[in-house]
């Protein structure tokens, strides 16, 4: 029931936080690679303070997708700016949510590694965070790397820009711009 609640409250904390855009996130590179049983999940986020002054700013990564109690192991957020790792304030199911430190017009790239498990034929990528900041990201590219041929991919919830086969792997390459998406990157495979 706490955890209902606080993902509740989240979506009216995050856009009472956004008004005026103190702190912007927009970019985002993200590399996942599926596994027997899991998908890996690592990238670069990017974000920026506006502002002249110093400013704290509280951010909710999620992980859980499609409603899934799924696992999520190993969950590491590294501040390339400040070469440190960010301590999360809070962790559950659904996802951990940390504090970044800005200084004044300070833009900051972080690095975030994780594991979900998956179900052996849906997983995916909670992108839909992006609306939380009030305005669409400028760029993300998303990349997924499949074993080949141990996974097919059935299908995705966005059309991919393009599709490599590389070493006996397939890659699917997701560029965007001016993105505001209006639903998960969902990956339907067997």
């Amino acid at each position: 029931m706490k955890i209902t609640r606080f993902l509740l409250i989240l979506p009216v904390f995050y856009c009472l936080s956004s008004i005026g855009q103190v702190v912007t996130f927009y970019r985002e590179n993200m590399t996942f690679q599926l596994d027997s049983s899991h998908m890996e999940a690592k990238g670069d986020l990017y974000f920026r303070n506006n502002s002249p002054e110093p400013v704290d700013k509280s951010f909710f990564f999620p992980v859980d997708c499609h409603g899934q109690s799924i696992k999520v192991d190993s969950i590491t957020v590294f501040d390339v700016t400040k070469n440190s790792y960010i301590k999360p304030a809070k962790r559950n199911l659904a996802g951990i949510l940390f504090t970044m430190n800005f200084a004044p017009k300070e833009e900051k790239r972080l690095k975030i590694h994780y594991f979900q498990d998956h179900d052996g034929k849906t997983t995916g990528y909670i992108i839909t965070k992006i609306k939380y900041w009030n305005e669409p990201l400028a760029q993300g590219t998303y990349k997924l790397i499949v074993n080949y041929p141990k996974f097919v991919i059935d299908s995705t919830t966005f059309k991919p820009t393009e599709t490599l086969k590389e070493e006996g792997k397939t890659i699917l390459i997701w560029r965007k711009s001016n993105f505001l998406p209006d639903k998960e990157l969902c990956i339907y495979f067997h």
